[in-house]
């Protein structure tokens, strides 16, 4: 049963976010998901996207959705790349969780992540970096969403 979607983008593209933003969008849309976890889904892809593409040197990023859970309940979004550019990656991701400058223009976007997510984390492998976000999904969607999933699957 088909429950996840993953794009591969080019890295180092400042319309990557972009591009992350529009096929996350037509995935959930597909899926049925409602229009709140889309639009939240949409912005998470967006930031963490925004934040591989200025912050490492990947020449790839990776974004999958997935629904998951009991009865498909979580939408699960993970982002991932090849690694960080500089030294101090754990101090930037404290910064920006911390949301460190309520006035500054850039550096918010991990504390946005949080604030949208049930849940989030991040994992850095010799590979890379995989940051991840969790929401919920209405439960009276969530049987819409697994039958649009099984539509989908069919060619129906």
């Amino acid at each position: 049963m088909a429950r996840r979607a993953c794009a591969v983008l080019p890295g180092g593209s400042t319309a990557t976010p972009e591009c992350a933003r529009g096929i996350v969008r037509s995935w959930l849309t597909a899926w049925q998901i409602p229009p709140d976890p889309v639009h939240d889904t949409v912005l998470i892809a967006s930031e963490l996207t925004t934040n591989a593409t200025v912050h490492t040197d990947s020449s790839q990023i990776i974004v999958v959705v997935q629904i998951t859970g009991r009865e498909r309940r979580r939408l699960t979004i993970r982002v991932i790349d090849q690694g960080p550019s500089g030294p101090d990656w754990a101090d930037r991701q404290t910064n920006e969780a911390a949301g460190s400058d309520a006035l500054a223009l850039t550096g918010r976007g991990l504390f946005l992540v949080g604030e949208l997510a049930d849940r989030w984390g991040a994992v850095r492998g010799l590979a890379g970096t995989s940051v991840w976000a969790q929401l919920a999904i209405p439960a009276t969607t969530a049987k819409s969403a697994l039958r649009a999933v099984r539509r989908h699957e069919i060619g129906g």
